[in-house]
């Protein structure tokens, strides 16, 4: 029944008088207004994800409604993760301790960079950040990443005492590395001042020989891991997919289904959503019924990235499925819930609960659905 719903919601479109999901984005998006703490442009509680969409989602909505003063929010989060870059600058320590803000923050100051001019006809002045300002924190952000990943041989392949690292392991880390070149890359062409292309290259060749399990057709969640994970490969999807949409090459078209066919065997057939085990374990899951709403989100995007590449309605679809599946057992409320785990969804004493993160991502990741469905 869910799969036949789901369908026909993509056959009718979003062009109805409610769209899907938003009941749910209305409610999410005022309570991260109203109740979540923000400190000049920080998100509480974000492990970095705030750094980005909360860029992307505030300024979006503040074009949407034409509300000035949305954009003026989001852009505090856009001068916050300038300042950060501007710290982090030769110094190793300081940008290890914030990496999750300045290398989500500088994804999100790229999408910041392309509607740029569209809030002009909302604020009609040069309160933002210059232009410039904003192109130089990604370039000097860019160019520091590179130099740090270049220190590691191209893929992160030692344990280190980084958040991003032993949570969502070594490939997922060495990843964001590789998508921070490819948005570049998108963004602005091959820049000499950064060599996107280059580092592009690099790195996507250091992962596929760390970590690439030829008998799986997947990517391995760090070294000596043999088990099959979601995290690397639905981020390889999303890569593979920009990839496509850059160079027109249909090999990375192609890797982006074939990782799509590996982590089919993490779908749950129970209740939708996918099995994301990289954190079940510390959260102290006894089954193998473990969903976080970050992986969610991110396999929501792989889908639709790869529907936006193929035009396949079965992508879109499993898109609708997953959001569903956020929807129906992850909200609670005015909140998305870190997880659901063993048949419950996450409790107040386990170690982690809710994330304002997650939530604006949810919020992003809907907006994309809505843009394509």
């Amino acid at each position: 029944m869910r799969n036949l719903l789901v369908f026909l919601v993509i056959l009718i479109g979003c062009g109805g008088q409610n769209a899907p999901y938003e009941e749910e984005f209305a409610e999410i998006f005022k309570y991260l207004m109203t109740d979540i703490k923000v400190v000049e442009g920080d998100w509480q509680g974000d492990f970095g994800d705030g750094s980005f969409y909360g860029q992307t989602e505030l300024i979006a909505e503040g074009i949407k409604r034409k509300d000035p003063d949305l954009i003026r929010r989001g852009f505090a989060t856009a001068n916050f993760v300038i300042s950060l870059i501007a710290e982090a600058k030769g110094d190793l320590g300081f940008f290890l301790d914030h990496s999750d803000d300045v290398m989500m923050g500088t994804l999100g100051l790229l999408e910041t960079y392309r509607v740029y001019d569209e809030v002009y006809a909302v604020l009609n002045s040069k309160e933002p950040p210059a232009k410039t300002a904003i192109k130089e924190a990604i370039v000097e952000s860019l160019s520091m990443c590179n130099e740090v990943i270049k220190g590691f041989e191209y893929y992160i392949s030692i344990p280190l005492d980084v958040y991003g690292v032993y949570t969502y392991g070594n490939t997922v880390v060495t990843a964001l590395f590789a998508m921070m070149n490819a948005e570049y890359l998108i963004a602005f062409g091959d820049d000499p001042a950064v060599n996107p292309a280059e580092n592009l290259e690099q790195i996507i060749a250091a992962i596929d020989k760390n970590a690439y399990l030829s008998d799986k057709k997947a990517y391995r969640y760090k070294p000596g891991i043999e088990k099959l994970y979601l995290y690397p490969n639905i981020i390889m999807m999303i890569i593979y997919g920009r990839m496509y949409q850059h160079y027109k090459n249909p090999e990375y078209l192609e890797k982006s289904k074939e990782l799509f066919e590996a982590i089919q065997p993490l779908k749950n057939p129970a209740h939708g959503g996918y099995r994301s085990p990289y954190s079940a374990e510390t959260m102290g899951a006894k089954t193998d019924d473990y969903s976080t709403l970050s992986s969610q989100n991110y396999t929501t995007l792989a889908l639709l990235l790869l529907y936006e590449n193929t035009g396949d309605k079965k992508y879109i679809v499993e898109a609708g499925e997953v959001l569903g599946f956020i929807t129906t057992h992850l909200k609670q409320e005015a909140q998305l819930l870190h997880h659901w785990m063993d048949g419950e969804i996450a409790k107040p004493e386990h170690l982690e609960y809710y994330c304002p993160g997650c939530n604006l991502q949810f919020l992003y990741v809907v907006r994309q659905y809505w843009r394509l469905c």
